[in-house]
């Protein structure tokens, strides 16, 4: 058997080593990027409408919108605490783990956005097309919902201490596990609503 020179044996050594290391660092650092388009947070400072936007982790805290347009954008982990954007039309957004606290977004057309998981405390949905909704999971302690329609949204699992409800339309809703202590359901509307025990509610008030 011919053996190759130790100096060889110990250089084939450290390559190998060389190429495992190289391979580790991109398996771990070469990875898709999920971070906002910058051209797409220009549009929509510049002119308030980017439908279809990638906007994920942007901070638009305390921005002031009136009628903007975001349809179907992505505001995943977005930073939009303190900002207003009222009669926004933002139908099928996704907002999943979004900072959205004192937001408002008083009548906003928001059917089919996604919440999931979002910080939305002391948020004001007031008059809002919240239909088909995505709130599982979210905090939505203090949030105004005052006369928004809120049929078939889901709020499974959603923390809704202190939310008003006044006068919004609950049918059909999904209310499971969430908690509702201090809510206030005065005058709203909860036929077919699936309460926080699972069962449905067969009248207007749930009783």
């Amino acid at each position: 058997m011919i053996f190759s020179p130790i100096w060889l044996r110990l250089k084939k050594l450290k390559q190998w080593f060389s190429l495992a290391l190289v391979t580790a660092l991109l398996v771990i650092f070469i990875r898709p990027s999920h971070a906002v388009n910058p051209d797409h947070v220009a549009r929509f400072l510049e002119t308030g409408v980017c439908e279809f936007c990638d906007l994920r982790t942007a901070d638009l805290s305390g921005i002031i919108k009136l009628d903007a347009d975001l349809e179907e954008s992505i505001l995943v982990d977005a930073n939009l605490q303190d900002a207003s954007l009222i009669n926004a039309k933002m139908l099928r957004a996704d907002l999943k783990d979004a900072s959205l606290r004192n937001l408002n977004l008083q009548g906003a057309n928001l059917i089919g956005a996604g919440f999931e998981g979002v910080d939305a405390a002391d948020a004001n949905f007031s008059a809002a097309n919240l239909r088909g909704a995505y709130m599982r999971g979210a905090n939505l302690s203090g949030v105004n919902f005052a006369g928004a329609n809120l049929q078939y949204t889901d709020f499974t699992n959603a923390n809704l201490t202190g939310a008003n409800f006044v006068g919004a339309n609950l049918s059909n809703a999904v209310l499971r596990n969430a908690i509702l202590t201090d809510a206030d359901l005065d005058g709203a509307f909860l036929r077919g609503a699936v309460w926080t025990n699972g069962r449905s509610c067969l009248s207007p008030t749930c009783n």
